[in-house]
């Protein structure tokens, strides 16, 4: 959704520089609440400094300066990724909004403390870690929409840069970064062929 949101993004300069640098406001701010535990006061100091920094380079584009008041507030707190919500940023990219939501709470952390199994131990060995269909099945459904998820991005990336489709090869597409040998997955490949 995040690759889809800016590859729509306005052209213009000011649109450009507005998106990149809530982006960048996000995630000085998540730094800020995820490392205090493991880095240095210093570095906590320099994503604090940035952040206010980001702050007035956003303010100062007009693309914020067209938002409302709410608008405004939300995209300084630092806790938006995006300009759009992530229900808007999912119906740009053809999600059922349904099954955008199904697939939210059931793969979310903020829905399940524990696994769903963990609440039902059964006989049938739900719930236990020991193989069982229930189980099973629900692996395959979080799978099957990873699966899913990927098969969109990659079509959103040839729709985009309609050169790289014929790299596009199933378990043979290769983008190489560089020489084969420095490719861990080009050691599995030559079995597989």
């Amino acid at each position: 959704m995040l690759l889809s949101y800016l590859l729509k993004a306005p052209l213009d300069e000011d649109t450009q520089r507005a998106y990149t640098t809530l982006l960048h406001l996000y995630d000085c701010s998540k730094r800020q609440k995820i490392f205090p535990h493991v880095l240095p006061d210093t570095e906590i100091d320099w994503f604090k400094q940035e952040a206010a920094r980001l702050k007035m380079v956003l303010e100062q584009t007009a693309f914020f300066g067209n938002l409302t008041k709410r608008e405004k507030k939300a995209a300084l707190s630092g806790s938006h990724l995006m300009f759009i919500t992530s229900l808007e940023a999912a119906d740009a990219v053809g999600f059922d909004r349904k099954e955008y939501e199904f697939y939210w709470n059931y793969l979310s952390q903020y829905t399940h403390i524990f696994s769903l199994q963990f609440y039902r131990l059964e006989p049938n060995s739900r719930g236990t870690g020991i193989e069982n269909e229930f189980d099973l099945d629900a692996m395959k459904m979080a799978l099957t929409f990873c699966a899913m998820i990927l098969e969109r991005s990659s079509n959103l990336m040839i729709e985009t840069f309609p050169d790289t489709a014929p790299a596009r090869r199933g378990l043979w597409s290769q983008f190489r970064p560089g020489p084969l040998r420095n490719s861990v997955a080009s050691r599995f490949l030559k079995h597989v062929k």
